[in-house]
Parts: C-alpha cells; structure tokens; sequence
C-alpha cells in the first residue's frame, strides 16, 4: 500500500485513495518526513494524540509494536481501518484528559494538535 492512504471499503474509493491521497493529500505528503523523525520501533508503544482520520496512527501501527490514535471526535471510517490486521486501536478523548496511565507510551506524536492545546502542562 501506498505510503499515508488509508484503506477505504469502496475498491473504487480505495484505488484512488492509494493514487492520489485524496481526501489527505497534505498528510500523505508528511508520512515520510514525520515517520523518520519519530522513529518508530518493532518494541514501541506509540500514542497519536489529536489523530484526526488516522493517517499518522495507521503508519506508525506498520513500524511499532501497538499505536493507538486518540481525538475529541473519531470519523466513523476509522471503524474500517482498525478491522484490518494492525496493532491499532482508536479512542476518543481530549489531550488535556488523556485516560492513560502516565509513562505508557515509549513515543507521542502531536501532529497539527500543539498549537490548539491550552494547557501545555497537562501534556507533561
């Protein structure tokens, strides 16, 4: 599969999506980028905090040993993507209230989310 698409259940939509990246086609175009600068690794617990459609949680559940994307509203196609056979899972949830416990994650991604976070201590 093409880098930063995610799988569609439509074979047309799907097809297109791998092409183009349509509907993300900014967030197709950074999975390089961010996936070298996170660094993901076989052993690594990964949160995607503010995953959005899931773009970022799905690559990284290629590299890491279990990613989970977190955001305040999940897209119902989200559904789709954790039935296929990734370590991934979805929840929603606010940054400033993760349901975590603190230390669970050997990474966090916060992709496009740091700059609508009010209280940056509460990430800490």
């Amino acid at each position: 599969m093409a880098f930063g698409s995610l799988p569609h259940p439509s074979p047309l939509k799907n097809l297109i999506s791998r092409i183009l990246g349509f509907p993300n086609l900014i967030r197709r175009l950074q999975v390089p980028t961010i996936m070298k600068i996170l660094d993901a690794r076989p052993t690594d617990m990964i949160l995607d905090a503010g995953c959005g459609y899931g773009h970022f949680a799905y690559e990284i559940s290629r590299r890491a040993r279990f990613a989970i994307g977190c955001d305040w509203q999940l897209s119902p196609r989200l559904g789709f993507v954790i039935n296929r056979t990734r370590p991934l899972a979805f929840t929603a949830c606010d940054v400033h209230k993760l349901p975590f416990i603190k230390s669970s994650f050997d990474k966090i991604l916060l992709s496009s989310v740091i700059q609508t976070v009010t209280n940056k201590n509460a990430l800490i």
